[in-house]
C-alpha cells in the first residue's frame, strides 16, 4: 500500500492498529498466526496480529517489518520491499505507544545506517516481548492503542481542550483531608474535573456508570469506582473509546491522568512512590459538606 494512501501520523497509526487487533483477533509471542496463514490461507495482514504487528499492518506494512534485514525486504517472503518513510512512521507510532504506556524506551540517538534497526529491536523487547506478551487480553490492547492516540490528539488543542492543567504536588493524607473537607465523608460525593474537557464526575457518577457498562481489569477483576475516580475521565466508562477518533458526543472524553501528559495533580504515597490525578472539583455551590 503506496505511503501516500495513508494518514501516516502516530495517532492515525495508533488508531488503526486498534481497528486491525479488534477485527482480526491478538497474537501473542509473534508478529502474526503462521499458523492460521497456512491452514486457513489467510492474508499475512488478516491474521492475529500482535501490537507490533498491527502497528506495521496499519502503516502500510507487513506484519513482519520489525524483524527485516538493514536491506528493508520483508524476511518471510523476501519479496515485498519495507518502504523506508512506512517503516519510519510506523517507529514513530510504536515509539509514542510505549511512551504512553511509560515501558522507559533509551532516548540515546544511534547513527546510521543502523538507527531503525536498533529502534526496531527496542521496541521489539519492550513493546512486543515485555508488555503485549505478557500477555495481554485483545480487549486491553485495543483500548491501549486507542487511548495513546486520543492522548496524541489532544497534544495541540490548548490546554488539554479544556479546563485546568496546573501542576500541583501534594501528600496522600493531604489530598484526602481536602476531598474530605470540601465534599464531606463520603467518597462517593467527592468530585474531580477532568483537564481535558472539564467534566465534572462524583464517586457516585463513577459507580453509575460502571453499573451500566461493567468493565474488567487484566486480571479479569471488575473495575470499581475508587479504581477510576480522579484516574480518568468518566467519557472513557460511557463508551468514548468506541468509534473514530473525535467521534464521541455523549459525556466526557478520553482523558487519563496516567496518560502522556499526567496528572496534573502528583500525589505522594506513603510508601514513598508517586501516583497522578485529576484536581478535585469546586464544591457544589448551595450543597454543604458533611459534618
Amino acid at each position: 500500500m503506496s505511503a501516500t494512501t495513508l494518514d501516516l501520523s502516530p495517532a492515525a497509526i495508533l488508531r488503526r492498529a486498534a481497528t486491525i487487533i479488534d477485527r482480526n483477533g491478538l497474537m501473542i509471542a509473534d508478529y502474526y498466526d503462521e499458523d492460521q496463514q497456512i491452514c486457513e490461507g489467510t492474508s499475512s495482514r488478516d491474521c492475529r496480529v500482535c501490537s507490533l504487528g498491527a502497528i506495521a499492518i496499519a502503516a502500510g506494512l507487513p506484519p513482519t517489518a520489525w524483524a527485516s534485514t538493514i536491506k528493508q525486504v520483508d524476511p518471510i517472503s523476501e519479496v515485498e520491499p519495507i518502504d523506508p518513510d512506512q517503516f519510519e512512521a510506523a517507529l514513530a507510532a510504536a515509539e509514542a505507544f510505549a511512551k504512553h504506556l511509560r515501558l522507559g524506551l533509551p532516548t540515546d540517538d544511534v547513527a546510521t545506517p543502523y538507527r531503525q534497526q536498533v529502534r526496531s529491536n527496542r521496541l521489539e523487547v519492550a513493546v512486543g516481548r515485555e508488555w503485549n506478551d505478557r500477555p495481554q487480553t485483545q480487549e486491553t490492547v485495543v483500548d491501549a492503542l486507542r487511548a495513546a492516540a486520543d492522548d496524541l490528539l489532544l497534544v495541540d488543542a490548548p490546554n488539554g481542550g479544556g479546563a485546568t492543567s496546573t501542576h500541583r504536588t501534594l501528600t496522600q493524607a493531604e489530598l484526602l483531608a481536602e476531598a474530605a473537607k470540601q465534599f464531606g465523608k463520603d467518597p462517593m460525593k467527592w468530585a474531580f474535573q477532568c483537564p481535558s474537557c472539564g467534566d465534572v464526575a462524583t464517586g457516585q457518577d463513577f459507580k453509575d456508570a460502571l453499573a451500566a457498562h461493567p468493565r474488567k481489569h487484566s486480571n479479569r477483576k471488575p473495575v470499581l469506582a475508587s479504581d477510576v475516580i480522579g484516574q480518568e475521565c468518566i467519557g472513557r466508562t460511557l463508551g468514548a473509546l468506541k468509534g473514530r477518533a473525535g467521534s464521541w458526543t455523549g459525556r466526557g472524553c478520553t482523558w487519563v491522568a496516567y496518560g502522556l501528559f499526567r496528572g496534573p495533580w502528583e500525589v505522594t504515597l506513603t510508601d514513598g512512590r508517586s501516583m497522578w490525578c485529576f484536581p478535585l472539583a469546586d464544591a457544589v455551590v448551595g450543597v454543604a459538606p458533611d459534618a
